[in-house]
């Protein structure tokens, strides 16, 4: 546990009973003076911060019960983190008598020659400035018991505040960069919050959807989120604030889904907010901060490949990527490998295949026990599913061959890209990894965006011979 007394304002004569705020989001706490124009934040959203936090109790003769919160003789009680009351940011914590704040680390065991971290960190600042903070924030919105696992979801925040003091923060950017590749992010879930107090510490809240042109996957497999607050406008058409004043917050949310890949890893991720200080000449000013979850062990581990080729080009051998054109017969091969430690039976692939793609013909093929592979039989595909009917071998793999014709609607340079996944199975919902494959349209026989065009001519007579 850790307490401060708090003060501010002139050294021979400082205000002891400040009041104490919420930065919001679960990020600390601050106190101001504006005579001196002076600030302290009192940060708790860092690596190796406490798990809750808050104000104390004020006691008799108006002195504080610093750890007052943490009642029982195993100091279990909640301060206001914990009671859900830091969330909401500039909300006040103690407006009177002797003012302090308190963190709590839970109980934990050090191991011989074992380190352990405990912080928070101290900001102090005088005005005008603008104090850039960023903090991302996972939540598993699946698991019951805190463990993270594989095919579970959850959803990252991430917050840009201006933590500073009668400035503004211009031109904020918010970008989510090198998202592991072990998540699969759900690009139409991205929203985006700012929420704006006036003089008066009256607060509108600003909301919208944000594009799935927000998120980047690059050919190197780099997948990023970018999103800039004030260019965007609410659904009736109210434009956001263009900057982020005194204690002011955006925040980002998007989902994501736990691969199988993630077993046994650290998952870690990093955003960053940037922007320009506008009563600084413009300076430009940013924080940065990572989270990290660690992924249990699966029991029943399974992967997932999906390969493509242009039969009618001829090609033998199925790889990553493809090339084609209008009228050409593509074939995928998507393969489920089962877990080394028990079959995988009532299996189901799902396939949802591009609009540009007409399905012509689907098969399933079984590995037998010594490695060589069962005869292909028609498979029944509904609802972009296939429901695998016989079990999937330990450490054997199921195919799932799918026969498609590529349709006139396509455009030269689209890249066709649709998604393998194991949708059920005996291995429990959830447990999906998925795969897969590109293929990118050329030749004349695609039609070219804008090559198109339609053509109108009246040739009603005239009664004078012209139409």
């Amino acid at each position: 546990m850790f307490s401060q007394d708090t003060s501010l304002g002139a050294w021979v004569s400082p205000n002891n009973k400040v009041p104490i705020k919420t930065i919001g989001a679960n990020h600390g706490v601050y106190i101001e003076d504006p005579d001196s124009k002076s600030k302290l934040l009192a940060k708790m959203a860092v690596i190796d911060g406490p798990d809750d936090f808050g104000v104390p109790l004020v006691g008799t003769n108006n002195s504080p019960d610093v750890f007052g919160a943490y009642t029982g003789n195993t100091f279990s009680g909640d301060a206001q983190k914990k009671l859900g009351q830091t969330v909401v940011p500039n909300k006040s914590l103690m407006a009177q008598g002797d003012t302090a704040y308190s963190a709590k680390w839970n109980y934990s065991t050090i191991k011989p020659n074992e380190t352990k971290h405990y912080r928070q960190d101290v900001v102090g600042m005088i005005g005008p400035i603008v104090v850039p903070s960023a903090a991302k924030a996972w939540e598993n919105t699946t698991s019951k018991d805190g463990l993270n696992r594989v095919g579970d979801s959850g959803k990252y925040t991430l917050t840009a505040t201006n933590s500073g003091y009668q400035d503004e923060w211009e031109n904020v950017k918010i970008v989510d960069t090198n998202i592991p590749s072990e998540l699969r992010v759900d690009d139409q879930s991205i929203k985006l919050t700012v929420d704006d107090f006036n003089d008066q510490g009256v607060m509108t809240e600003y909301k919208a959807d944000v594009p799935a042109s927000a998120y980047h996957e690059a050919s190197d497999g780099t997948k990023t989120i970018t999103v800039e607050p004030g260019k965007f406008k609410t659904a009736d058409g109210k434009a956001f604030p263009a900057d982020l004043g005194d204690n002011d917050v955006a925040q980002v949310t998007f989902n994501v889904k736990i691969k199988s890949s993630a077993s046994e890893k650290m998952i870690v991720n990093h955003v960053e907010a940037s922007g320009t200080d506008k009563m600084n000449g413009t300076l430009n000013v940013k924080d940065s901060n990572d989270n990290e979850f660690k992924v249990e062990k699966d029991p029943n581990p399974t992967s997932m490949t999906k390969l493509v080729k242009n039969v009618t080009k001829g090609e033998t051998a199925f790889t990553q990527k493809t090339i084609a054109s209008a009228g050409d017969h593509v074939q995928y091969q998507i393969e489920t490998t089962a877990s080394p430690n028990n079959p995988l039976t009532g299996a189901k692939t799902q396939d949802q295949l591009d609009a540009n793609l007409k399905l012509t013909k689907t098969q399933v093929q079984y590995q037998k026990s010594d490695g060589t592979w069962a005869t292909a039989v028609d498979g029944t595909w509904s609802n972009s599913q296939m429901a695998l009917t016989s079990s999937i071998l330990r450490g054997k793999k199921a195919r799932v061959i799918i026969d498609a014709t590529v349709l006139t609607t396509v455009t030269n340079g689209q890249v066709i890209n649709n998604t393998a996944e194991l949708v059920a199975g005996s291995y429990g919902i959830g447990k999906t990894p998925d795969a897969d494959a590109k293929v990118t349209i050329v030749g004349k026989l695609a039609i070219d965006k804008g090559s198109m065009h339609q053509y109108i001519k009246n040739v009603t007579p005239n009664g004078d011979g012209t139409t």
